[in-house]
């Protein structure tokens, strides 16, 4: 597999951020709020929603998913979890799908 290059990544990101943003508005939250049941700044949490983030680490990842009530490829197509990583292990990683995987 080949890397994804800094497009790609651009673009997988904002599509979650995108995705991160209408579930929070579907419950009428705000940042601010989400970020706190989160444990992030409103700032950290916002750079989630509009993609300035390069990567969501994956245990952020895990406790979105947890609060939203979602599977974490179902956050987006363009995301997938390892299968040698234990489910929302707090560890660092975020895998990334090819857009042919997905």
């Amino acid at each position: 597999m080949e890397p994804s290059s800094p497009h790609d990544r651009t673009h997988r990101t904002k599509a979650l951020g995108k995705k991160i943003r209408a579930l929070r508005k579907a419950q009428k939250w705000s940042q601010r709020k989400t970020a706190d049941l989160l444990g992030l700044s409103q700032q950290g949490y916002a750079s989630y929603e509009s993609g300035s983030i390069v990567e969501i680490p994956y245990h952020q990842l895990c406790k979105i998913a947890a609060l939203f009530q979602i599977a974490i490829p179902d956050l987006s197509q363009f995301y997938t979890i390892d299968p040698a990583i234990p489910a929302c292990a707090v560890q660092d990683v975020l895998v990334l799908a090819t857009a042919e995987e997905a």
